[in-house]
């Protein structure tokens, strides 16, 4: 364990999931209601971890779609009734 590893690199990743890591993360008002499904997030995210030296970046994905209607987050995010 006390050798000297000369020419290894530390490779960094970063794990990103749109919608943040913690189960609430959604109800914060600076969040981002279409973060799943918008690539212009994706992107500044992914080009933060390049300014960063990250050599990739995983994301985090689901066997599942939206319709499209995003209305619900807005509604929920102003009252008390839980997202679908």
């Amino acid at each position: 364990m006390d050798k000297e590893r000369s020419g290894e690199t530390m490779k960094l990743g970063a794990f990103f999931h749109p919608t943040g890591n913690h189960v609430a993360a959604w109800l914060h008002p600076d969040a981002q209601i279409d973060a799943g499904t918008n690539f212009r997030h994706y992107a500044e995210i992914t080009q933060t971890a390049e300014r960063g030296k990250f050599d990739l970046m995983f994301v985090a994905d689901a066997v599942a779609t939206r319709d499209g209607k995003l209305e619900w987050g807005c509604i929920a995010r102003r009252s008390s009734i839980p997202s679908p």
